[in-house]
């Protein structure tokens, strides 16, 4: 298995031909309530007293699928044999995750 660690965002990316491949990273934006980056939906069951508003849910939910999208990008592109460590697709990389967070959240 291949193990590649990008420099930025805590991604890293495993394959092989066989096992197939997996990528993590800290991009995902957690609730503030429960602390998943799944949970879409914390605010039934908390107290209405608690300032976070449902359209910071539907927020937190768009940047996620948006982060989902771009590590599902670096791994096709991984697996394609592109360098993803190179010092041109670190920044871009950087300029769309940047870009998502100042028009997304």
């Amino acid at each position: 298995m291949k193990t590649i660690k990008l420099p930025i965002h805590n991604i890293i990316i495993r394959f092989d031909n066989k096992s197939g491949s997996i990528i993590s990273s800290d991009l995902k934006e957690k609730c503030e309530l429960c602390g998943s980056v799944d949970c879409y939906d914390c605010l039934n069951g908390f107290s209405p007293s608690i300032n976070y508003k449902a359209i910071d849910q539907i927020k937190r939910k768009l940047f996620n699928t948006s982060m989902d999208s771009i590590e599902s990008l670096i791994l096709s592109h991984a697996i394609a044999g592109i360098d993803i460590e190179s010092p041109a697709y670190l920044e871009g990389l950087e300029i769309t995750i940047d870009g998502c967070i100042n028009n997304i959240l």
